[in-house]
């Protein structure tokens, strides 16, 4: 859960509109962050998961991903029901830019999200909880059950097909054995269970019981930060194709400090490029054999988290959201509302 952000009382009243609130999926679990975050930030928000009657608010922030609208109408509907001006928070791209004339500004974790469009858009990175200090890896390690003498590779994410956590784990555990490392995946159910995964997983815990464990628990930032501090090193993989929507995977992990083996891939590079995270291949063969050769190179450093953080970012959309509710009537009362 968010925290520390201490910018003082904002004086917006925020409703944030999330159909998947209160869910384990990406877009649901990123506002229920995003509330805690306003909320420590100063800002006076309530989250719901459809717009309530007569509900009033300085700004909405309505959460948009193709999967949730079944067509623009009933977007467009939606946005006409939301109090006061709106900023359309983009987590997939491909057109979102059209509803230019229905909202007053766009969010994204990548400005690559949203087209051409004459409304303002703030780019924020995906945040992250991060601590105000990395722990001990060796107390980590006795606190989880974790090898004290060994090299610990780990990585995190919603079991879901697309991260090819088993894909992963049959190519690297034979390395695992050779070396003596290993593996602590720490993943979660999805809004929608895969039960396949989870059985071809523990078919893989049979098979190397001395170099693999894994857990289908959902974790709180702190207690999933913690586990991946434990970590020499994490990797971040997935096989959707390369497009700049913003793993939340991807920060989660950063946010640990521990050094990363993250995968060429657009919805990386909000940590691609930054201190002790190294580019792996996009493809799955070479990024296994990568990912094997940089764990046998030993170089297990930390970096400082605090970019992703969230009391960093959060500022960045709550100055956004002032200037929105700011701007001058007649341009808002110009927005063209179906």
């Amino acid at each position: 859960m968010p925290g520390r952000v201490t910018e003082g009382e904002v004086c917006v009243r925020v409703l944030q509109v999330a159909s998947t609130y209160g869910k384990r999926c990406g877009v649901g679990t990123f506002a229920g962050n995003l509330h805690a975050a306003l909320r420590c930030s100063g800002v006076k928000v309530k989250t719901v998961r459809s717009v309530p009657d007569g509900a009033r608010a300085d700004v909405t922030i309505l959460h948009h991903e193709w999967g949730l609208f079944p067509d623009d109408g009933e977007a467009r509907e939606t946005v006409q029901r939301c109090p006061g001006p709106v900023v359309l928070f983009a987590h997939s791209g491909g057109g979102i830019e059209r509803f230019s004339d229905t909202v007053e500004g766009f969010c994204a974790l990548s400005p690559e999200l949203v087209g051409p469009t004459p409304r303002p858009v703030c780019a924020m990175p995906h945040p992250a909880w991060t601590p105000a200090r990395l722990e001990d890896r060796a107390v980590l390690r006795a606190r989880f059950g974790l090898p004290a003498d060994r090299t610990v590779v780990g990585s995190s994410g919603f079991l879901m097909r697309q991260r090819e956590f088993p894909e992963v784990l049959e190519r690297l555990l034979p390395h695992a054995r050779a070396h003596g490392w290993f593996v602590d995946l720490v993943s979660s159910r999805w809004s929608a269970d895969v039960p396949e995964l989870r059985q071809h997983l523990q078919s893989l815990a049979r098979g190397y019981p001395d170099h693999l464990r894994f857990g289908t628990r959902f974790l709180d930032g702190p207690e999933l930060n913690a586990r991946l501090q434990a970590c020499d090193l994490i990797w971040c993989w997935t096989k959707m194709p390369s497009r700049p929507y913003g793993s939340g995977s991807a920060s989660d992990q950063y946010a640990s400090g521990t050094r990363m083996f993250v995968a060429d891939k657009a919805q990386h590079a909000h940590v691609l490029g930054r201190p002790n995270v190294v580019r792996g291949p996009a493809e799955l063969d070479a990024f296994v054999d990568a990912l094997a050769v940089e764990i046998g190179r030993g170089v297990f450093t930390r970096h400082d988290p605090s970019a992703l953080a969230w009391e960093h970012c959060v500022p960045v959309l709550t100055e956004f959201l002032t200037r929105v509710v700011s701007a001058p009537a007649p341009a808002r009362a110009a927005t063209a509302r179906p």
